[in-house]
């Protein structure tokens, strides 16, 4: 009975494959044909897709090291049952145990990046969909960027949704949660907004959302401050995609405001000017710069 046959023709197939795609790169001739300027702009939910790739990868990873791992643990505990003369029934069920041992972490690893990417999908889907909504408004004059990047302390994040024109400058943040398991009769596709915090069926007094937009509303006013050297404020909006909002207590008693994705629109109707033109087009190129770094 040996143990590492079973391992050498996969071991022997992933190093062709890996040695194909190396020598692939090496001997390409050719080269990207963009230059630096080429940049696209970044879309909705840019970070969440950049994410998303990443598991998906380390999926991929994942998936095959389980296989090598438990051919491997397989092949080695097979080679010592029998250097070892154990009896059959002894030797498959060690080779079993070995199996099942490596397959359930490899299993647990890989369950825990699928939940991650649900996560991350869900947000980017809710961020694209917020997009869509916005989207109209370029034809009354507004401009909107997606996923603005900020670093703060060495941490890297960003504003999901920044729209300016000579109506106001805002800052939109969208958080996007799943339905269902709603509690004593409660909706299950509700969410009240009391002036003060959010309450979700399963979670009261949710502040989270609101902090983070107010927190993000601060971050650009103070960014464009330093590139133009005057303030213009930023008002903050919490967009919630998918759910029924409710208004429920005294609004205007935080800075920022919530809608639903379908009723955000209505915030940028005939709202009267306050920025100048010129004031515009200066904001929009300092963000046309900021966010023009997609080049994969």
């Amino acid at each position: 009975m040996n143990g590492w046959g079973i391992i050498v023709p996969f071991a022997l197939y992933l190093l062709i494959v890996v040695g194909v795609i190396f020598a692939a790169r090496k001997l390409r001739k050719t080269r990207w044909p963009f230059k630096e300027e080429d940049r696209l702009l970044r879309g909705p939910g840019e970070s969440l897709r950049k994410e998303i790739t990443r598991i998906d990868e380390a999926f991929l990873y994942e998936f095959l090291g389980g296989i090598l791992c438990v051919l491997f643990g397989t092949a080695v505990t097979l080679y010592y049952a029998v250097a070892l003369k154990l009896t059959n029934y002894t030797a498959w069920t060690l080779v079993a145990f070995v199996a099942f041992f490596i397959s359930s972490v490899s299993a647990f690893r890989i369950h825990r990046l699928w939940k991650k990417r649900q996560s991350y999908y869900l947000g980017w889907f809710g961020e694209r969909l917020v997009a869509e909504k916005l989207a109209p408004l370029r034809f009354s004059g507004w401009r909107i960027f997606h996923d603005v990047p900020f670093v703060s302390n060495g941490k890297h994040f960003n504003i999901d949704h920044v729209v300016v024109g000579e109506g106001g400058l805002f800052v939109i943040e969208t958080k996007t949660r799943r339905m269902g398991g709603a509690r004593n009769g409660e909706t299950d596709h509700e969410v009240c907004f009391d002036g003060l915090a959010l309450h979700w069926p399963r979670q009261k007094n949710d502040e989270s959302g609101l902090i983070q937009a107010e927190r993000n509303a601060v971050t650009l006013a103070a960014w464009i401050e330093q590139e133009l050297g005057f303030e213009v404020p930023a008002t903050p909006i919490l967009v919630i995609p998918g759910w029924s909002v409710q208004m429920t207590g005294k609004l205007g008693r935080r800075p920022c405001r919530v809608d639903s994705a379908n009723w955000v629109q209505n915030t940028f109707k005939n709202r009267k000017p306050c920025l100048p033109s010129q004031t515009v087009e200066l904001i929009v190129l300092r963000l046309l710069a900021k966010c023009r770094d997609v080049d994969e």
